[in-house]
């Protein structure tokens, strides 16, 4: 924000509690409406904002308050909206703003004084005032009087249909790929009776006893349908005249920093839809998919957040929905009512600041993360494991687990959890020991009670004696670093080289079994599998990528799920999971600071015969990997990197070219 420039001003994270809680109620499937099914935080519904000030002489400004309020200041209250004359000399100046339908905040633009970041507020409901005064939040887009702060400052496109065809009865509109729209309907008769369908295939638009998206729209001479995920629409009227209507794209003005093409074509097709996937599902926060349920869920984002680091590297909608899933303690459920949800939040926190370096954020938050582990411990049996209590969901995936009692693959979360915290604390300055503890306590129940010799695995549960295995507590074990390098080989061959282990079925765990091969060397398979998986969508003409994919379906069948003829999103968010991968592991870009540098490179050059590529830095800036005929190079944009070789360091300079050749 530029300094000394007028922007609305608010309680620093009500803005993001306000934009998630209307994203809350938005779902809507067959004309009804499905509002979460967990209990979404709020705003403070009544606020003060304060600055110290001094006027050398009396002015006149205007309080411009989203709500009802009033300025006091020397015990003299004032109106708000309407211009008001202040005395001169020092004040500590108080607005108090109630806004029980919205957002509380204000705005001040005068000569005399401003509102900005060095305002504080703080809730009504404090009785420690002035010591809990907290700096306020505020938008740089919001910078008019006029400007509405609950509407979040989407740009918009107007786009139009690349084909047009008479299908029963209707008119059914192709747009030529996915979009997030709005639709204006103008000059219509208020007598016609009009019903317009949606559509992520022309199956599902022109299939209208199936069709998840619809409205019947009659009675008025014109309709505004806001927030739509489409490619068809199919419009029928009684009257069967085409209707005027106008299409607005919605989005958020990302640029792409990451990008990544070799020698196979299809991987820079894959990459392109990956990009556009990722982009739809960019908006006031990461949403898991843009159709059916398009809600903020901790365990997509946490993937979500790993992509973003390798195309856009944006922040400001990182932090949008990190404080958006944080809301406000006390917990009580977990984050989406999931357990294991709750852990990927806090490791994504910490992630988060690997990335960015931003220690104000993680201040601003880190009380909250503390809380919210205090709320995961406080729920554990007497081993210390997490359990089920009425209302939790332990999710892990959608798979045939063996459910009875603790669940090995949440123990590894948990486990990962107690070193996030110690690593958090330990940025923060505070004692480790406690975390520590708990991990190395946690680590020796679990193989005591988990790892099967017999196996030479980590079985589900060990409750019901069936010692039963499957790939997802195996996968954490060897992401998050869990076993040494004897289990972890053993892990290898016995689950995932074992064909008798069952498949993971749906891409959203695929990644993470992916992510943990590629940490131990095996990235040829996953090329071969991005290949063949993701080039499966994309030669099958998918414009953004699939929920889940399966190759021996045909037609319709790819959009079947969940009970529903077309409940198959396509367009969602842990589709573009190769962005991540290419640009981790191929390119060899880690993007987190480990420490010693801002960020490493370490390209695997046994994949693919010549490749280029880039990914964003948490800086701002950009590194670029070319690998042709035997020639390695890398230029990047900022300092503070290196590049790791056959254990060799080479220090990265910003805009000086590093060339080795093999």
């Amino acid at each position: 924000m530029a300094k000394n420039k007028a922007c609305w001003v608010w309680y620093k994270g009500d803005y993001e509690l306000w934009q998630n809680l209307k994203l809350s109620e938005k779902r809507n499937q067959k004309e009804i409406d499905f509002p979460v099914f967990w209990s979404p935080s709020t705003v403070y519904p009544a606020v003060f904002f304060t600055k110290d000030v001094k006027f050398e002489k009396p002015q006149k400004l205007t309080v411009h308050c989203n709500g009802k309020g009033h300025v006091n200041i020397g015990g003299i209250c004032y109106p708000v909206n309407r211009e008001i004359e202040l005395p001169e000399g020092e004040h500590r100046l108080r607005v108090k703003v109630i806004n029980i339908k919205g957002l509380p905040a204000i705005y001040i633009n005068s000569d005399a004084l401003i509102t900005d970041e060095t305002w504080g507020c703080y809730p009504s409901s404090s009785h420690k005032w002035p010591e809990n005064i907290k700096r306020v939040g505020c938008e740089p887009k919001y910078t008019k009087a006029t400007d509405n702060v609950e509407a979040f400052p989407f740009k918009y496109e107007r786009i139009e249909p690349t084909s047009k065809e008479t299908v029963d009865g209707g008119f059914l509109y192709d747009f030529g790929t996915e979009t997030y729209a709005n639709i204006k309907f103008k000059n219509t008769d208020p007598k016609d009776k009009i019903v317009v369908y949606f559509g992520e295939s022309r199956e599902e638009a022109i299939d209208h006893d199936y069709t998840l998206l619809y409205y019947h729209l009659s009675g008025k001479k014109s309709y505004t349908q806001e927030g739509i995920a489409f490619r068809f629409m199919h419009i029928v009227s009684c009257s069967g005249k085409e209707l005027d209507f106008e299409v607005d794209y919605e989005y958020l003005p990302l640029k792409d920093k990451g990008s990544f093409e070799c020698e196979n074509g299809i991987i820079k097709d894959i990459f392109s839809v990956c990009s556009k996937t990722l982009h739809l599902n960019s908006r006031a926060f990461f949403l898991d998919g843009i159709k059916r349920d398009h809600w903020v869920w901790s365990g997509d984002s946490y993937q979500t957040f790993f992509m973003n680091y390798y195309l856009t590297g944006d922040k400001d909608i990182t932090e949008r929905t990190l404080l958006a899933l944080l809301g406000k303690p006390p917990y009580t459920q977990h984050i989406n009512a999931i357990n294991d949800y709750s852990s990927y939040l806090i490791f994504s926190i910490l992630d988060y600041y690997k990335f960015s370096g931003n220690i104000d954020f993680l201040k601003e938050v880190y009380d909250r993360v503390k809380q919210l582990y205090e709320f995961i411990v406080g729920r554990l049996d007497k081993n210390g494991f997490v359990v089920e209590h009425p209302g939790d969901w332990v999710f892990i995936d959608w798979a045939d687990f063996d459910r009875d009692g603790p669940q090995s693959a949440m123990q590894i979360v948990l486990w990962q959890t107690h070193n996030a915290m110690a690593e958090l604390s330990k940025i923060m300055g505070e004692d480790t020991k406690r975390y520590e503890t708990a991990a190395k306590t946690l680590k020796k129940k679990i193989d005591k009670f988990f790892w099967s010799k017999e196996k030479n695995a980590y079985i589900d549960s060990y409750e019901s004696g069936k010692k039963n295995v499957t790939r997802h507590a195996n996968i954490f074990a060897v992401l998050y670093g869990f076993t040494d390098a004897k289990k972890t080989k053993l892990i290898i061959d016995n689950v995932f080289k074992n064909d008798k282990v069952p498949a993971v079925t749906t891409p959203y765990f695929k990644l993470y079994e992916l992510w943990a091969l590629c940490e131990v060397g095996e990235i040829n398979f996953a090329a071969e599998y991005i290949d063949s998986y993701w080039g499966g969508m994309v030669r099958l003409g998918a414009t953004t990528m699939w929920e889940t994919f399966d190759p021996n379906e045909k037609g319709i069948e790819h959009y079947r799920m969940y009970g529903g003829k077309y409940d198959r999103s396509l367009c969602h968010a842990w589709g573009a999971g190769p962005v991540f991968l290419l640009g981790r592991y191929v390119l060899g870009v880690n993007v987190f600071n480990n420490g010693k540098y801002k960020f490493t490179v370490s390209p695997n050059l046994n994949v693919y015969k010549n490749f280029k590529g880039s990914a964003p830095l948490g800086d701002g800036g950009v590194v670029e990997v070319e690998y042709n005929d035997n020639k390695l190079c890398i230029l990047t944009s900022s300092d503070g990197g290196a590049v790791v070789i056959d254990n060799k360091e080479y220090e990265l300079k910003k805009g000086l070219k590093f060339e080795i050749e093999f």
